[in-house]
């Protein structure tokens, strides 16, 4: 059975708009970074320190001949294979391959009706948030979940078209690193549909209550919107429902891919 996959396009400028479906948006969060001095990088983007631009090649060295009469070979097969790209650099608030408790990317609890980030046990203000999500900048990610691969985040950057999750946004034309955490956690943040809970087993299904049970007793203070709202997307994640990053992916037709990573709570 095939899934309706949303396609989050990120406005240059925005007015205000609220869901139906979730909460109404929350400013998202500003940390400083320390990196290697000596790493390239915009100012005021971290960055690891061993990132090297894509474009970067270094110089290949030709040895001439010194018999003019003999055949010169100037180039080998070698330069004619194209030279391997890597990954573009994630923010350090979306890096998941951070392990040091110190030195952590962003979390937030996305089963909760309202988003707040955290890092290192302290808010995130939300200045730190718009900001590049990568070096070089992208303007279009595509981010798959593993336990839910039946509903990718298509997000991209495009004109003024109203979305959901950004009421308000800074004019930047580039992902950013507050784009792709609202974008994910409004794309958990939707009802399912009779189709999709009908496709469920009868152990999957109770699975996905006893997870829409245990966040209805934990955020009690909404009240009863959010027991209204039904069972999310978020549900079926089960425990892990704390964000946790990104790590990168193999790209698919030119499309950059990242997964999410996910904590439990």
């Amino acid at each position: 059975m095939s899934y309706y996959s949303p396609s989050y396009l990120i406005p240059q400028r925005y007015s205000s708009f609220h869901p139906s479906f979730g909460p109404p948006a929350v400013l998202l969060p500003s940390i400083p970074f320390s990196v290697n001095s000596t790493a390239e990088r915009q100012p005021g983007v971290a960055f690891r320190p061993e990132y090297r631009h894509p474009l970067s090649v270094p110089s290949r060295s030709v040895t001439v001949p010194r018999n003019p009469n003999s055949y010169a070979m100037l180039s080998t097969w070698d330069d004619h294979v194209r030279q391997h790209v890597p990954s573009p650099v994630l923010h350090a608030l979306l890096d998941g391959s951070r392990v040091l408790p110190w030195d952590t990317p962003a979390q937030a609890d996305l089963r909760a009706p309202y988003l707040t980030l955290y890092r290192g046990g302290l808010p995130l203000p939300s200045s730190e948030c718009d900001v590049p999500a990568t070096q070089p900048m992208l303007g279009q990610v595509r981010i798959v979940c593993d336990v839910l691969p039946q509903w990718p985040i298509d997000i991209l950057v495009a004109g003024r078209t109203m979305t959901a999750y950004r009421p308000e946004r800074p004019v930047i034309q580039c992902l950013t690193v507050g784009d792709i955490i609202h974008a994910v956690y409004a794309n958990l943040q939707k009802q399912i549909t009779r189709e999709e809970w009908a496709h469920l087993s009868s152990s999957q299904a109770a699975k996905v209550s006893r997870a829409f049970d245990r966040r209805c007793k934990a955020y009690t203070s909404a009240g009863h919107r959010v027991r209204r709202a039904g069972v999310l997307r978020v549900d079926f994640l089960g425990k892990k429902c704390q964000f946790r990053g990104l790590v990168w992916l193999t790209p698919v037709n030119g499309v950059d891919r990242a997964r999410l990573i996910l904590g439990d709570i």
